[in-house]
């Protein structure tokens, strides 16, 4: 990364962050300065990179999908739950509340709804049968939309409480949301992501204000195939992944399966982590 060190003291915001890397879950904070490895990576079956998929709006749990089976991992104390050992497909979503967290889980011939009171630690199921669902949406009476997978455009409403799912009719769309105000750090222009050197590939992240006009923020040059032989690739990868700290003093963003910190004025870099993904852990805990 051009311009980049290891060296993330220029950072004062201590916001914690969530970071999957090669060792496992990591909380570690936007200087760099604490790490904390929260779930090491022989916690999930077969684990190499787990995507998170949904949280708690304190971030006290959340859900990932570690290939394909789903997990719950509580914070205080650290507890995980693997929801569905074995399966092919885990498709979670937590409720509008952030309470409960409902799974589709995929076996071979075989589909379940799994549904998990956050709080209580009880966790119920019933059997989908043998065709393919996914979740659409939860409502906010507690029910949730389910929708038939790769076949017939077939719906089913269940009851978060009793797991009932009588066969209906797909309901139409909710209505578009009201408008929930500008994007976050909207004031300093919005992020654009740019193909410089090679066709197809960002390499470089840039700001643009609203008369158009570019400010380039992170450039990345210099990389080698031959540098990465822990890497299977070929082509260069992509700058991307870019969000603020909620003081919009500074930018986090992957390239080649690290994680780094630029602080938006100066254009300064440092490498934070490895990581297969890095989410920001706010409010903090």
């Amino acid at each position: 990364m051009s311009g980049s060190s290891r060296d993330a003291t220029f950072v004062t915001d201590p916001e914690p962050q969530l970071a999957v890397t090669q060792s496992g879950l990591v909380r570690i904070t936007l200087d760099g300065r604490t790490r904390q490895l929260l779930v090491p990576r022989s916690a999930f079956a077969d684990y190499v990179y787990p995507e998170v998929t949904g949280h708690t709006p304190s971030w006290d749990a959340f859900s990932l999908e570690a290939y394909g089976a789903p997990y719950l991992v509580y914070r205080d104390p650290l507890r995980v739950e693997a929801l569905a050992p074995g399966a092919t497909r885990g498709n979670a979503m937590f409720s509008p509340s952030g309470r409960q967290l409902a799974v589709v889980a995929i076996w071979h011939l075989r589909t379940e709804l799994v549904v998990v009171d956050v709080d209580a630690h009880v966790t119920r199921r019933a059997s989908l049968g043998p065709d393919l669902w996914q979740i659409d949406r939860w409502s906010s009476e507690g029910q949730i939309l389910l929708r038939q997978w790769g076949g017939p455009d077939g719906c089913a409403i269940a009851d978060a409480a009793t797991l009932e799912h009588p066969s209906t009719e797909c309901p139409s769309a909710p209505a578009a949301p009201a408008a929930e105000g500008p994007a976050p750090c909207a004031e300093l222009g919005t992020i654009v992501y740019q193909a410089r050197a090679s066709a197809g590939t960002y390499d470089a992240i840039s700001l643009q204000d609203a008369r158009g006009t570019l400010r380039t923020l992170v450039t990345a040059d210099g990389w080698r195939a031959a540098e990465r032989t822990d890497f299977d690739m070929t082509s260069p990868p992509d700058l991307g992944d870019f969000y603020f700290s909620s003081s919009c003093r500074y930018g986090v963003f992957r390239y080649d399966e690290r994680a780094y910190v630029v602080e938006v004025a100066t254009g300064r870099t440092a490498l934070l982590t490895d990581a297969g993904g890095i989410w920001p852990m706010s409010p903090a805990p």
